[in-house]
């Protein structure tokens, strides 16, 4: 999903918001300010500006299953409807289209019980698709989760991360220009 033309460009306070937001999408206004160094009044205004606009959406994926990579191969002209009808799926976390050996590659959540199914016959029903590959994801060595801009400096990484109380699990924000990766709970912006 494209993100539309609002006219409004994002300043390096605005990105700076957005990094925070990344670490902990649901960090109060008051302890990003206090993290940043910067005005609460200020934050609120351009935090509240980022979300209204849409340039910044927070959400969250709740995990299905295990991580599985699909690479396919499209007839000609198809890569894009493929990759689309994989993104639509409520189990999808990242959608590509590639050039090279496979044309688009997805992730999706998909417990193990149902891994023929998607193999078999869910897969090779999607028109445009010719032939597929089936990753199951072992470990996770490195998501979405552990990038960071690197905007924001080590100290106030870990005032937005140092909470009391139970841990929680944390939501990732995404300039809308970039495709989330996988991550149990932080796949935000979309």
């Amino acid at each position: 999903m494209d993100a539309p033309h609002t006219g409004f460009v994002a300043d390096s306070l605005d990105r700076r918001i957005i990094s925070a937001l990344q670490i902990d999408g649901r960090a109060s206004w008051h302890a990003i300010a206090t993290a940043l160094g910067e005005p609460e009044r200020t934050v609120v205004r351009r935090g509240t500006r980022l979300l209204d606009s849409g340039l910044v959406r927070i959400g969250a994926m709740a995990v299905r299953g295990r991580s599985t990579v699909i690479g396919v191969r499209c007839a000609p002209g198809q890569a894009r409807v493929v990759a689309t009808a994989l993104a639509r799926r409520p189990d999808c976390a990242f959608a590509h289209v590639l050039t090279g050996t496979w044309d688009c590659v997805a992730e999706v959540q998909c417990p193990r019980d149902r891994l023929a199914g998607l193999v078999m016959d869910e897969l090779p029903g999607l028109p445009g698709v010719v032939r597929t590959l089936t990753l199951p994801v072992l470990r996770h060595v490195r998501t979405i989760r552990e990038w960071h801009a690197g905007l924001l400096t080590e100290a106030e990484i870990t005032a937005l991360t140092a909470g009391t109380g139970p841990p929680r699990r944390r939501r990732t924000c995404h300039p809308r220009s970039t495709v989330p990766g996988n991550s149990p709970a932080p796949t935000g912006c979309w």
